[in-house]
């Protein structure tokens, strides 16, 4: 369960001065980058996790010299090959993430990642350094291709009165001019308390990757036609390609011998937005997690909605509902 209550975020932790100690993982892991709490646009864990090999500062760092300006500064790099069930088999996936904390109010982050390589396309070393480049892209020859690249931002604003977390990020789906192009946003706004409710807090957050006149931009390309997938499922936000999604969400932090919290969320999403005749849906949601003992979570939810013109069939209709329970051991 995330809980962003506290008035400063502490996300980067405590920064080492003159050290760089460097973590290596090698293994399974789920990652989620960027500030969103519903959907992020470029690394979610709507996928199964990555067996990967990944880089990352074990903290955060101040840099020498002008530099230590940057503020709290941390990094990881990751890379994987994705499966063999794909027009193009076992494509190498790297991703680059800096995160950058100027102030205690403000955290920014930069970050891209690539697909290249695969069955019958080059993987050599200079097909590394075009994707590191930025290269490659719209060359049909290339190895190196699928490249992604945004920023995203949060702000904390401690009113004694009203506390308030804003954040928004964006992303560019191809390349055009040696910059990203073909832009997806994502916007939220935050309460970790409701004036004097110390318990209350309620989220608000829309995305969209539609692009006037250019319908399915988002994760899909050319020549991995595949898509930016992994296993069938999108790697960035689970709306999809050509959609928006607007989520609402109001939570109760129960009492501290359960340790857990209850929340109702609304979640609206839109698919196929360039055609005339598009999927609809509109799900809300009850979830109840609570602590059972040290790290061991129970999670109760149930969602009820339904789907307009499913499939984007024009009057087709489906119902949700669902009741899942999960336990849930955090480490």
């Amino acid at each position: 369960m995330r809980d962003d209550r506290g008035h400063v975020d502490k996300a980067l932790g405590h920064p080492l001065h003159g050290q760089r100690e460097i973590d290596l993982e090698i293994g399974k892991d789920s990652q989620w980058w960027g500030p969103g709490h519903h959907g992020s646009i470029l690394l979610s864990n709507n996928t199964e996790p990555f067996t990967m090999v990944k880089l990352s500062h074990a903290k955060p760092v101040i840099l020498p010299s002008i530099l230590q300006y940057l503020g709290l500064v941390k990094f990881t790099f990751f890379t994987t090959r994705l499966g063999d069930e794909r027009v193009i088999s076992r494509p190498y996936l790297w991703g680059l993430r800096i995160n950058l904390k100027p102030n205690p109010y403000i955290e920014l982050g930069l970050q891209r990642t690539a697909l290249l390589g695969g069955e019958g396309r080059s993987a050599d070393l200079a097909t590394w350094l075009k994707s590191f480049a930025g290269q490659g892209e719209n060359e049909p020859g290339s190895g190196a291709g699928d490249q992604r690249a945004g920023g995203d931002l949060k702000m904390t604003i401690p009113f004694h009165w009203q506390p308030v977390q804003l954040y928004a990020e964006a992303a560019g789906e191809d390349e055009a001019g040696n910059l990203p192009s073909n832009w997806a946003y994502l916007a939220g706004i935050y309460f970790p308390r409701i004036m004097s409710l110390e318990r209350l807090d309620f989220r608000a957050e829309y995305a969209t990757n539609h692009i006037e006149n250019k319908p399915n931009v988002w994760y899909n390309h050319g020549v991995y036609r595949s898509g930016y997938t992994y296993k069938g499922e999108i790697i960035g936000h689970h709306m999809g390609t050509d959609s928006k999604d607007l989520y609402l969400e109001a939570g109760y932090l129960l009492s501290p011998l359960t340790n857990g919290k209850a929340s109702v969320s609304y979640d609206r999403e839109e698919h196929n937005l360039s055609e005339d005749v598009h999927e609809t849906k509109d799900e809300l949601s009850f979830t109840v997690e609570a602590s059972l003992k040290k790290n061991i979570f129970l999670e109760t939810s149930y969602s009820y909605g339904r789907i307009e013109n499913f499939d984007n069939v024009e009057g087709d209709k489906k119902k949700i509902n669902i009741f899942v329970s999960n336990i849930i051991y955090r480490f």
